[in-house]
């Protein structure tokens, strides 16, 4: 990234901020940013397909619980699932990760 403010061009990756919560034995995971030009509705419809698809095992459901200019994006894991590898999943395969070219 210090290559980039030298030379004027680079690229800067862009990651969704998110907290996780644990409740009788269940983790959560809560987005409360996004990344720049990224539509909450198409990341929903990202995940749900993956979780179609078998990628994302664990995920009990996805719920948007924005309001008022705030981003809140809950995905709930079932009892016993580790959330870490599903934030990697979702990072490798879903737009929570993005790369802008610098110039």
């Amino acid at each position: 990234m210090i290559d980039t403010y030298i030379t004027g061009k680079g690229r800067a990756r862009i990651r969704g901020e998110y907290t996780i919560a644990s409740s009788n034995g269940k983790d959560s995971i809560i987005f409360t940013s996004i990344p720049y030009k990224v539509s909450k509705v198409d990341l929903i419809t990202e995940i749900d397909k993956l979780c179609e698809n078998g990628t994302l095992d664990g995920v009990v459901s996805i719920r948007d619980e924005s309001g008022n200019g705030q981003v809140r994006l809950v995905i709930e894991l079932g009892k016993g699932v580790s959330s870490e590898p599903i934030i990697a999943k979702l990072f490798k395969n879903t737009r929570l990760e993005d790369t802008y070219s610098i110039n």
